[in-house]
């Protein structure tokens, strides 16, 4: 009885991990959580039925998303959003002040460079005083800008409201609720040109390539004018 007892309890823990795992990632299926992590569908399904969810998992959601790992790990009685790591805080616990924009996070997606857009309940602190009407905060993932010296976990500061200039760092967002950070190189009047890099080869170097993105597919632009490197 004791054996079935435990064999339950851990059962119990696993399935509550991986909520707040989805949780903290704003999804609802094991499937986008396999995306988001970068592994298949079946490996999550295994780790349900193992009861063993591996500690890497928390790591990579912990990151992409500022949340805390004691809380993925853990949880906490009485509390509805993810503890929010560095600085930052939940939205509902504290009212907005003048030198706080809200964060966005970006998810896997499967397609390369591109993520999948994802407003957190979380404020980040502008460095400098009031910020700019819009500005808004990306937590930054993957590799396709650390050329341009965005790595991953860095926060980027992005202002909606002034136009880019070649070789400025953007956040574009896409109507089909995609989005990336990249370079920005010009544009036309149906066109948009970009560029960032391919993820680095053996010898870890990083190529670059160009992407031509339709204007009428592109929802929204913001220059990246801070970047921030996690504390």
């Amino acid at each position: 009885m004791r054996l079935l007892d435990d064999m339950s309890r851990n059962a119990a823990n696993t399935q509550e991990l991986l909520a707040r795992l989805m949780k903290a990632a704003s999804i609802d299926s094991p499937a986008l959580l396999a995306k988001c992590l970068g592994i298949s569908t079946q490996a999550v399904y295994d780790a349900k039925r193992r009861n063993k969810v591996p500690d890497s998992w928390v790591r990579i959601i912990a990151e992409k998303f500022a949340v805390s790992s004691n809380w993925l790990f853990f949880g906490q009685e009485g509390t509805e959003a993810a503890k929010p790591l560095s600085g930052m805080k939940p939205k509902e616990s504290l009212a907005t002040m003048p030198g706080e924009v809200p964060v966005i996070g970006l998810a896997a997606c499967g397609i390369s460079g591109w993520f999948i857009y994802k407003p957190l309940a979380l404020l980040a602190p502008y460095p400098f005083g009031a910020p700019p009407i819009g500005t808004f905060a990306v937590a930054a993932v993957g590799a396709n800008m650390v050329p341009e010296g965005i790595r991953q976990g860095f926060v980027l500061y992005c202002n909606p409201q002034i136009s880019p200039n070649h070789g400025d760092a953007i956040f574009i967002e896409k109507h089909d609720g995609t989005a990336s950070v990249k370079r920005y190189v010009g544009e036309d009047d149906k066109l948009f040109y970009l560029e960032g890099w391919l993820d680095p080869d053996e010898n870890g170097v990083q190529q670059p390539y160009q992407e031509k993105i339709s204007s009428n597919a592109i929802k929204q632009i913001a220059v990246v004018t801070i970047v921030k490197r996690r504390a």
